[in-house]
């Protein structure tokens, strides 16, 4: 038999082997029962095979029923106890009727071998072999050696017994009697071969063909025994029922011999097929970061990956033997078997050999045998690190793609607010060209006229450009600071007044108060008045016309509180904790009333930062106003001998800071008048 077949062309062709036995099986059935009906003309030529035949059978019979035994006890199947059974009255009752016709003169010239009551036992027997979950079956399997003890004693009382009746009752009506039993019952046996024949090509089991093929024999040596009932005793008929007794036995062991020379060598191949499967298994079980651990029913650990020796520090030889629950146990964590019953997958935490504690993740799943019997666990688990650096990297992910979105709203905002100073720009420009064909007094009129909005539009393209440079400044860590002692009281409430003629034409009324006369703190003036200008810009820009300013100095603890509040539209309450971040604005559609480009406060903060400072929004319960606190250090620079306080803003100073509240003021287009 060809063993590379795949398993379809495999099943394909003991599919034919079954049929061809089969077909074999009847026709020679069929050539039997054709010459059952010319047995009176049978002659056979004198052989000493032919004489020696009962005694051939009597070992073959035994033979057969230790064949029998070796294949149930190797593949453990059900059906083939009882036909070892089957085969086990047989060669009993073949013995025993063979020592009695031995012995006993009076039984020679009787045929007693074909005995109908354990043939009866043996039709029970082979019953069993086609009917599903037999609670029958399940107990002789279960009681097999009393069974065989059992089924010996009754073969043997059962021909005893017959034999005893047929010699004391009359002649006629046992003969009658016993003909209507045995063609009942080989009727009987045909239909059972054919249920077994049908179940041999669903299942495609070739040994249910060996059965058939061997019972068969044995049924048509039994209508030829019958045949002798009504011709009389016959050597001739007795020696071809011995014929066919030995022919069944043969077809037994050269068929059950053949079968399991078959199943050795399909076993070999699966065998070879597992070894390598298993290597493969093993290759990747052992690469795999993953700590794969198999448990047996007792709870020891039968195998573990490389992945375990690693990452708990065990050897192999360590683990290997070991309870799965006292090895990794610890005060902290503790994990059994059970806990998996409750839920499948779990978290826990598991023990290392330097006693580190890990949290893991883990999964089970039962190993089960072919009786779905659960032989063992396997328990596969993960490092829970691993989702830690996961959820980071999808925070990361998500900051970058906000950060992402923010940056092409800023671009689209940046492109919209370098485009409408330079359209005002070219505006003013063209009228001026306009108005120089209507003489030099016309032009100076129109440029008078146009001096303001053109220069506020310079200045808001110049607030711009210096934004961006300070931010990329910023991130860059090129920024240059010049700390100094100075007065930030005075320095923060001249800022503060310097802008009030800039807010007339909103009339809008802002009020300078502190707690503190003088207090001197170590700061860098530019970078304190682009704060201050910043937050007076913002709280203009969004307070309407009459409304009120309030800047407020105070000393608490450390730091020195700067207080910027107004009475305008105010901040949303789910906006105050991304106001600081870069890009942000709480309108950013291209018709909005307010312009402003989103980094104005963003520069705030970094420059606050730059002090060792804080600055935040101020919570309130309403959504009207707003009110901005800068926290700066209380400290002071420990001046030498050679080095000044920072110098009061005179002259020059006030020129410059007039420039600077140009530019922090030039989108508020509010104030042109």
């Amino acid at each position: 038999m060809n063993l590379n077949l795949s398993g379809d062309e495999h099943n394909i062709y003991m599919k034919k082997v079954i049929k061809i036995i089969l077909i074999s099986t009847v026709i020679f059935s069929s050539l039997s029962i054709i010459g059952l009906f010319f047995s009176y003309k049978i002659y056979l030529p004198r052989c000493k095979f032919l004489y020696d035949i009962k005694a051939i059978n009597g070992t073959l019979s035994i033979i057969s029923v230790a064949s029998c035994w070796i294949y149930y006890y190797i593949y453990k199947k059900q059906e083939f106890l009882l036909v070892t059974l089957l085969f086990l009255s047989l060669a009993a009752e073949n013995i025993f009727m063979g020592l009695m016709q031995t012995n006993f003169r009076i039984l020679r010239n009787m045929f007693c071998i074909s005995m109908t009551t354990p043939y009866i036992l043996r039709t029970f027997l082979i019953t069993l072999t086609v009917i599903k979950n037999s609670k029958t079956a399940e107990f002789i399997e279960t009681n097999k050696i009393v069974t065989s003890i059992a089924i010996i004693f009754f073969s043997i009382a059962l021909s005893g017994i017959e034999v005893v009746y047929r010699l004391n009752q009359d002649a006629e009506f046992s003969r009658k009697i016993t003909v209507i039993i045995n063609i009942l019952i080989i009727i009987y046996y045909f239909i059972i071969l054919g249920l077994l024949a049908k179940k041999s090509v669903v299942q495609n089991e070739i040994i249910y063909t060996i059965i058939i093929g061997s019972i068969n024999c044995f049924t048509i040596r039994r209508m030829y025994a019958i045949k002798e009932y009504f011709t009389g005793y016959n050597i001739n008929l007795q020696q071809v029922c011995n014929i066919f007794t030995f022919i069944g036995f043969s077809v037994l062991v050269i068929g059950l011999f053949s079968e399991t020379k078959r199943k050795v060598q399909e076993n070999e191949k699966i065998n070879k097929e597992l070894v390598m499967n298993e290597n493969k298994l093993l290759s990747v079980t052992e690469n795999i970061k993953d700590l794969i651990i198999t448990i047996d029913i007792h709870d020891k650990i039968v195998y573990v990956n490389n992945a375990v020796v690693k990452t708990l520090g065990y050897s192999k030889k360590e683990l290997i033997g070991a309870t799965y629950s006292h090895i990794l146990k610890s005060e902290e964590c503790y994990l059994d078997i059970a806990d998996f019953k409750r839920n499948r997958f779990i978290e826990h935490k598991i023990k290392c050999k330097n006693n580190n504690i890990l949290n893991m993740e883990s999964i089970h799943s039962v190993i089960s045998n072919e009786n779905g019997n659960v032989v063992g666990h396997v328990v596969v688990s993960r490092d829970l690190s691993y989702r830690q650096e996961f959820e980071v990297m999808k925070e990361k992910y998500n900051e970058i793609k906000e950060y992402d979105k923010i940056r092409t709203d800023f671009f689209a905002n940046l492109s919209h607010e370098v485009r409408t100073p330079i359209h005002i720009i070219y505006s003013c420009v063209q009228l001026l060209n306009n108005s120089k064909t209507s003489g030099h007094n016309e032009l100076w009129n129109c440029y008078n006229k146009y001096e303001k909005t053109i220069k506020q539009n310079c200045y808001r393209m110049l607030k711009l450009v210096n934004n961006l440079l300070d931010i990329t400044k910023l991130d860059s860590g090129f920024i240059k600071t010049d700390f100094k002692n100075y007065n930030i009281v005075n320095l923060v409430e001249d800022i503060t007044l310097s802008v009030v003629p800039y807010v007339e034409v909103k009339k809008i009324n802002i009020v300078f108060d502190t707690e503190i006369e003088e207090l001197y703190i170590k700061c860098d003036k530019d970078k304190i008045e682009r704060i201050i200008l910043n937050l007076l810009s913002n709280a203009i820009k969004f307070t309407e016309v009459g409304g009120n300013i309030l800047v407020y100095i105070s000393l608490e603890g450390e730091y020195v509180k700067i207080r910027v509040k107004d009475d305008g539209i105010g901040i949303p309450h789910n906006f105050r904790k991304f106001i600081f971040e870069r890009f942000m604005q709480t309108d950013k559609s291209f018709n909005r009333k307010k312009e402003g480009t989103g980094i104005g406060l963003a520069l705030v903060k970094s420059l606050v930062e730059l002090h060792n400072g804080q600055v935040y929004v101020e919570d309130n319960e309403t959504e009207n106003g707003s009110e901005f606190v800068v926290n700066l250090p209380n400290i002071k620079i420990e001046y030498t001998e050679e080095d000044s306080k920072g110098e009061e803003i005179e002259g020059d100073d006030k020129k410059k800071r007039n420039d600077k509240i140009h530019l922090e003021f030039s989108d508020i287009y509010d104030l042109v008048e």
